[in-house]
């Protein structure tokens, strides 16, 4: 199994100084989980193992089921995993002995997870323990009775003291060598993976026979998809959750997708073009207006820039944009001031990015939870979805840069949207836009990049994925031959 291999493989030392310098912000003993297998049909069939990233982060890959013991007191680390037995083993095949994996982990002790509630009275001695909620439900509802603790995974009130919280919050925040490194190979991955979506398609192929491309490309490197892959010619659909539509000359087909390495660590990219492999004149100039955006907010990377910061500039360089080719009408500080910009661009910037795609997302406002007056600037966001991380950009910090427009009929057609925007979004040209392709309607375009904020600028780890005009032109439907295409 992919964890067995990975215990081994690991590098240990980097994962004990990170336990290391979590001890020494504690007041606490800390009781860590990996959490367990989740059934998806029934208990003895469950989803693919994924372990909780606070433990991947601190321990490395592991099996389900484990756990640890941080004494706050000694320093002392204690791994707690399933017991070895002859009928585990037919099952799952043999698993690492607690010796070997004491000697591969760096731990002072490994007992059997069974026994953890015995063996963490003797271990907390009376003190007071915290721990962290997991996705797993069943895990969660462990811990709380061993901390007396209300907990919950999905609200950030009830994840874990914030006191744990604040630590680790620090720590993942910016990236080591070690962990740009992994972001980096998800991002290769998820070149190749891209590539093959872009060279194999062409007008009349179902968006699931891309997927396929795509799950191919992350199998081949043991990776799985980070989150659910967005393949579609509905765009406007931010999530779109379906893979169902049939690719159509004039359709522009949005890929969102991502590596997830067996680490944990991942890549969060979009890319998109034209299934007939040439943009419209009306495509070039949306797609242009967004790479435009795309480039300036990368460009504006720095240590101690704000997020919120490049967020303004993302708004304003698509307000400019939009203006120019007549969807906008008017002064771009009134069109962001009136939040009519929304009409096509109604989500953030981008987000954090590493062990998670919406890295740290279960621990809440990041800014908040880390500084008060740090969340509290005097500039402010005109009238936009609230940001995922508002937070001061340090180096090391990885995240996406994602901005993007949509023609979603909902919100063109919106008799709210129409009454308070009529002075500032041209909604006749955009109607327009819904009736292309057939009254399929345009779609959307959305161009994202994974960014690592370094010493002096912004290092683009996906640079190598094509996003120029030209570029995408030549890449979609290159897999076939001129003969192919008339068939």
């Amino acid at each position: 199994m992919r964890w067995v291999l990975l215990v081994v493989s690991a590098q240990p030392m980097e994962y004990r100084l990170r336990r290391t310098r979590l001890l020494q912000q504690l007041s606490q003993p800390l009781l860590l989980f990996s959490g367990g297998e989740i059934a998806r049909t029934a208990p003895s069939h469950a989803y693919p193992f994924r372990a909780d990233s606070n433990f991947l982060y601190l321990f490395g890959p592991c099996e389900p089921g484990c756990a640890a013991f941080l004494d706050t007191g000694n320093g002392r680390v204690t791994f707690f995993a399933p017991a070895r037995t002859p009928h585990t083993s037919l099952w799952t095949g043999p698993r690492p002995s607690f010796e070997a994996l004491k000697q591969a982990l760096e731990v002072d002790e490994v007992l059997e997870v069974e026994r953890l509630e015995e063996h963490v009275e003797r271990l907390s001695a009376g003190r007071p323990l915290s721990a962290l909620a997991v996705a797993d439900e069943r895990t969660t509802q462990r811990a709380q009775k061993l901390t007396g603790r209300e907990m919950s995974f999905l609200n950030p009130g009830h994840l874990g003291p914030p006191e744990v919280l604040k630590a680790l919050a620090r720590m993942r925040l910016c990236k080591d060598a070690q962990e740009v490194e992994e972001i980096g190979r998800a991002a290769h991955i998820t070149h190749e993976a891209l590539l093959e979506a872009m060279r194999h398609t062409r007008p009349g192929l179902w968006e699931y026979e891309l997927y396929a491309h795509l799950l191919a490309a992350f199998a081949r490197h043991e990776c799985t998809e980070a989150y659910p892959s967005i393949v579609s010619v509905r765009g406007e659909v931010l999530h779109n959750p379906f893979r169902c539509g049939r690719l159509q000359e004039g359709d522009l087909l949005l890929v969102d997708a991502g590596a997830e390495m067996p680490s944990g660590y991942a890549a969060d990219v979009t890319r998109t073009w034209p299934v007939s492999g040439k943009f419209s004149e009306k495509a070039k100039a949306i797609y242009e207006v967004v790479l435009s955006a795309n480039q300036r907010c990368i460009e504006a990377v720095r240590p101690k820039v704000r997020f919120q910061s490049l967020h303004r500039l993302g708004l304003e360089t698509l307000a400019e944009g939009l203006v120019e080719v007549g969807l906008l009408r008017g002064k771009v500080e009134d069109i962001l001031e009136a939040g009519a910009l929304n009409v096509f661009f109604p989500h953030g910037i981008g987000h954090l990015l590493g062990l998670e795609v919406h890295e740290l997302g279960a621990f809440g406002d990041i800014g908040r939870l880390l500084s008060e007056a740090e969340a509290s600037s005097g500039e402010t966001v005109p009238k936009q979805p609230k940001l995922r991380a508002d937070i001061t950009l340090e180096e090391g910090m990885v995240f996406t840069v994602e901005p993007g427009v949509y023609f979603a009929p909902l919100r063109i057609h919106s008799p709210e949207f129409q009454k308070s925007f009529a002075e500032f979004v041209n909604f006749e040209e955009a109607a327009h836009f819904l009736e292309m392709n057939g009254g399929r309607g345009f779609g959307g375009i959305r161009i994202e990049d994974n960014v690592l904020c370094t010493h002096a600028q912004a290092l683009v780890l996906t640079s190598m994925i094509p996003k120029r005009l030209e570029e995408v032109e030549a890449l979609a439907g290159a897999a076939y031959s001129v003969r192919d295409l008339s068939l």
